[in-house]
């Protein structure tokens, strides 16, 4: 396929995206599914992509950085945002995105029961089943002690 192609192929353009994930320094589980905000349901007619093996990547578009940057790559859409609550005058929405992000800085609160047996450092690897019975990945946002009872995974 190249541009000004008169057809395309969802597995081919999808195939290729999920080639070129490594070097930029991301894997299935950061990217998700296609989400379809009307309906409320993922697209259950585009397969979610599967890592054989779950790894951080080595580099990010060649370099080696020492810290998730990931957050970092998405701060554009904070930025968005922010233009977009100021433009409404929403500035208590516009000041909560600044100071705690929008699209970057995310994680997820989640729930575990039974409660911690033992400690979890932060940037552990967590692996899990989304509700819609997909693989994710994330690390311990920060530690957690023996007895918690919620955890919050980035």
């Amino acid at each position: 396929m190249k541009v000004g192609a008169t057809s395309t192929s969802l597995p081919a353009v999808k195939s290729a995206f999920e080639a070129n994930y490594a070097c930029m320094g991301i894997w299935c589980g950061v990217v998700g599914e296609l989400f379809d905000d009307d309906m409320g349901v993922f697209y259950a007619d585009i397969p979610f992509c599967s890592d054989s093996v779950f790894s951080e990547p080595n580099r990010l578009a060649g370099y080696l950085p020492d810290t998730n940057v990931l957050d970092h790559s998405v701060i554009d859409g904070d930025q968005l945002a922010i233009e977009s609550a100021l433009s409404t005058g929403d500035f208590g929405v516009a000041k909560s995105i600044y100071e705690d992000g929008g699209y970057s800085k995310s994680y997820a609160q989640v729930t575990v029961s039974p409660a911690l047996s033992k400690g979890l450092p932060k940037g552990t690897p967590i692996t899990g089943i989304s509700k819609g019975s997909r693989a994710v990945f994330g690390t311990a946002l920060e530690s957690a002690s023996a007895g918690a009872s919620s955890i919050k995974i980035q």
